[in-house]
């Protein structure tokens, strides 16, 4: 989804705003400088883009995400189970390990600056939209499978998956990396496989941050500032190869990025 110049035009500011300090901000402390910065960025708005932003449907509710961000729902438990299920089937495929049980599981926090999230909430589709992660281990393993929650106007709540592991990478970056950053692994296994075509069952199984943010500044689910680098290992034609991910924030709700494979061999058999 592609996000307007108006939202685009907001992330800096309050990135200015709410980080003058290189800190991160307890729950209090962006309610407050939310607030006044939220304002304050209306106010400085050229006056057409103001009327048209406060005049969007989702207005009022964007800036109710902004000002209370320790806000989650409440999960009912038959979609808790559900996630727990779905969790578990996703380990032990992706681990081949049978015995993978949930040991931790809860709120990542709300994904208000996802450039996806903003616009639905911004045209009234949405209320908002939280990341959502729980740990597994098993068979000496370790497995994070990973939801977003996304709450509508009724409040009701529903879920979809993103990628599995320990990834700082949020929904929106995840579409416009995962496509690119796959055919770099298409590409890597063909030097072995020339014959392999790419099928539904090809997906990423793991995520690890191998080097963490720096200097790192990060709102309501996006880094804001900072490069990072990832290892994600893909599945391909039944062959499984590590790619190396490197991140840069560019301080407006999204990053650039690049794909390697990992130094060794061009691609493994995954574990049986």
């Amino acid at each position: 989804m592609i996000t307007s110049s108006l939202l685009r035009l907001s992330l800096p500011l309050l990135c200015l705003a709410l980080w003058a300090d290189g800190t991160t901000p307890s729950a209090a402390q962006t309610r407050e400088e939310g607030q006044r910065y939220f304002y304050d960025l209306v106010e400085k708005l050229p006056a057409a883009h103001a009327k048209e932003w406060q005049a969007a449907p989702g207005y009022a509710q964007k800036r109710d995400n902004f000002l209370n961000p320790d806000y989650t729902p409440a999960l009912p438990e038959r979609l808790t189970k559900r996630l727990n299920k779905e969790a578990r089937r996703a380990a032990r495929k992706d681990t081949k390990c049978r015995d993978m049980q949930a040991v931790e599981s809860g709120f990542e926090g709300p994904l208000g600056l996802d450039r996806q999230v903003e616009r639905q909430v911004l045209q009234g589709r949405i209320r908002n939209a939280w990341a959502y992660r729980i740990r597994l281990a098993g068979c000496g393993k370790a497995y994070a499978a990973n939801f977003v929650l996304v709450q509508d106007t009724d409040e009701k709540l529903s879920h979809l998956n993103a990628l599995p592991g320990d990834t700082l990478s949020w929904p929106s970056l995840q579409a416009d990396a995962l496509p690119k950053i796959a055919l770099t692994g298409l590409r890597t296994v063909r030097q072995d496989n020339p014959s392999c075509i790419p099928a539904r069952r090809d997906r990423v199984v793991q995520t690890k941050l191998v080097h963490k943010p720096a200097p790192a500044k990060k709102m309501f689910g996006v880094m804001l500032k900072g490069r990072w680098m990832e290892v994600w290992t893909m599945r391909i034609c039944g062959e499984q190869l590590d790619l190396e991910v490197a991140f840069r924030a560019d301080g407006s709700g999204g990053a650039s990025f690049q794909a390697r494979p990992t130094p060794g061999p061009v691609s493994q058999k995954p574990a049986p």
